[in-house]
């Protein structure tokens, strides 16, 4: 047997191809709309030598005005930073240690104020601010004056230091105290040899 049978027979095969075309016609045209292109002209105005010039310079002042303002801001953060640190973290003096050790000083419990300037003097002797450092020690040996290790740190603390008339008078108070409290033990006849050597010195 020859011939297309079902859908596939020639009557069928004959309206698809009329569909197709049919459609080919309604969608070509709109195709053909969005596959032309057209070349606008270029409405660009050419300035002159002048003028670009001129806006050029206007641009680089600008931008130098947006530089300036930037260095003067950063500069200004950079001063801040510095006079802080340089006045809270690295300026060892006995004024700043008071004021820094305020917050000690506001405590109103005892032993919570002696540990608090406990605390801030082993802090400060870890970084070698050692000015700092007797100050908060001494304020705690003023409330616990027979605690060892604070009047031997106070002690090594001034010996450090660069000598002077009132630093020796200083050492001379706690070697005393020292003294009175524990004793004529190994290290106080070491620094108070060490006292002596630098008083004829």
């Amino acid at each position: 047997m020859g011939g297309y049978f079902g859908s596939h027979g020639p009557e069928q095969l004959k309206k698809l191809a009329q569909f197709k075309k049919r459609r080919a016609k309604v969608a070509f045209p709109r195709l053909k709309d969005r596959t032309t292109f057209s070349i606008k002209p270029n409405n660009v105005v050419k300035l002159s030598v002048e003028e670009r010039a001129r806006y050029a310079m206007q641009a680089n002042a600008d931008r130098r005005k947006r530089v300036a303002k930037a260095l003067i801001i950063t500069s200004a953060l950079l001063l801040m930073l510095g006079f802080t640190a340089f006045k809270y973290g690295h300026l060892d003096s006995g004024i700043n240690a008071g004021l820094v050790g305020s917050v000690c000083l506001e405590e109103t419990d005892l032993q919570q104020k002696y540990l608090c300037h406990m605390e801030h003097g082993r802090s400060y002797r870890i970084q070698k601010l050692w000015r700092k450092s007797i100050s908060q020690y001494e304020h705690a040996l003023e409330i616990n004056p027979h605690h060892l290790r604070a009047r031997e740190v106070v002690i090594e603390s001034l010996f450090i230091l660069p000598p002077s008339d009132e630093l020796r008078m200083r050492i001379d108070e706690h070697l005393d105290a020292y003294l009175k409290f524990h004793g004529e033990t190994d290290f106080y006849t070491k620094h108070k040899a060490e006292q002596e050597r630098r008083r004829s010195s």
